[in-house]
């Protein structure tokens, strides 16, 4: 039998790809809320706006918060999807029942020693899921204070030339040979 999946495709025009896998292992019910799931992310055109938000977080590496901020809006996003595939239906249970066995097959399916990648958003889910009261903390909070500090750095790095704790590039010696050259750039 295939591995089942699903998954949303594609920038502009989003679409729903799954395996027959999936269409033998869920139950009816559940294969509706994945669907319903699915076409949400196709609807909000999700897979651009999850690139962009990973690719802005990775870029800021330097800043811790910004990949804590890229994941939980990519845990946002599912949670929002996932709350979506739930509003027709009776309850989520369907849904609950369709992530535990594709966490399963996920889990048959990877080879030994190899760990699953997005178990902690999948377990974020089902938490949202089965008891909707129950808050989730998105960012590490340890992260916000070494981002401060690299924000306060930036900052310093910026303005100390204007406030006159540094010495500008004319007033810096320099051999008399390269006098000409700045007078040259600064004309």
């Amino acid at each position: 039998m295939e591995h089942p999946f699903v998954f949303t495709h594609g920038f502009f025009k989003p679409r729903v790809w799954l395996s027959t896998g999936l269409m033998y292992t869920l139950a009816p019910d559940e294969l509706e809320a994945v669907l319903r799931h699915e076409a949400h992310h196709r609807l909000a055109h999700d897979p651009l706006k999850i690139l962009i938000a990973r690719c802005l977080s990775r870029a800021l590496f330097f800043v811790p918060v910004a990949r804590d901020l890229g994941d939980a809006y990519y845990l946002a996003k599912e949670i929002a999807a996932d709350e979506f595939a739930t509003l027709g239906m009776s309850d989520a249970l369907p849904l609950a029942r369709a992530l535990r066995k594709l966490i399963t097959a996920q889990y048959k399916a990877a080879p030994e020693g190899v760990l699953v990648s997005e178990l902690g958003v999948t377990e974020a889910r089902l938490v949202a899921l089965l008891h909707p009261a129950h808050s989730q903390p998105f960012i590490a909070f340890r992260h916000i204070g070494l981002s401060l500090l690299w924000v306060l750095l930036l900052v310093g790095i910026l303005y100390a030339p204007a406030a006159g704790h540094l010495p500008s590039f004319a007033e810096c010696s320099m051999p008399s040979s390269m006098s000409w050259v700045l007078r040259l750039l600064m004309g």
